[in-house]
């Protein structure tokens, strides 16, 4: 699909270059870009509280784009069976995306139970960034699963700081 994304004066050389491209005339109009929905739960099922959600990446993801939001932040939560590890969870929720998104999307990280292995985690930290392009990780202190303790967190913040990560922290008390 060709999208013609370029306003102002160069617009006539663009047209020029794109001549085969039906342009949109908005003058006159109101012009509201896609939304982004940061809180995302696709393929996700919470055996200790029967927690399932309905939808997968396709049926979300299209139903998203229906309803305007052009891109989606779902939510990687490893350790949920304390089997599953960073790096399992991470590659099993890229290839569901991958394999059956239609719009463009990305993921906070979960980080709930670093076993005592802050080096691990550092290696985990760096590569989801770097690699997979992922910076924002999630700590929940409200929940009755696996938490960090307050030092963990502070070392996760620190290498957040370090390798330029995000950290979204979800406080509360569980009801």
């Amino acid at each position: 699909m060709n999208v013609l994304r370029e306003t102002g004066s160069e617009l006539n050389e663009i047209k020029e270059k794109y001549k085969n491209v039906e342009t949109i005339d908005a003058k006159d109009k109101l012009v509201i870009p896609g939304g982004v929905d940061a809180g995302i739960k696709f393929d996700y099922f919470e055996g200790n509280h029967d927690i399932e959600s309905s939808d997968n990446f396709f049926t979300g993801s299209v139903g998203a784009v229906f309803g305007g939001t052009i891109t989606i932040l779902d939510v990687i939560e490893p350790n949920l069976n304390e089997r599953e590890t960073f790096n399992e969870a991470l590659k099993s929720k890229l290839d569901e995306a991958e394999q059956n998104s239609v719009t463009y999307y990305s993921f906070h990280m979960v980080i709930n139970n670093i076993k005592n292995d802050i080096l691990s985690i550092e290696k985990f930290i760096k590569k989801a960034i770097y690699k997979n392009g992922i910076n924002s990780f999630r700590f929940d202190t409200y929940t009755k699963k696996p938490k960090l303790s307050k030092d963990e967190m502070y070392e996760i913040f620190r290498l957040l700081k370090k390798y330029g990560g995000l950290a979204v922290v979800n406080c509360g008390d569980e009801i």
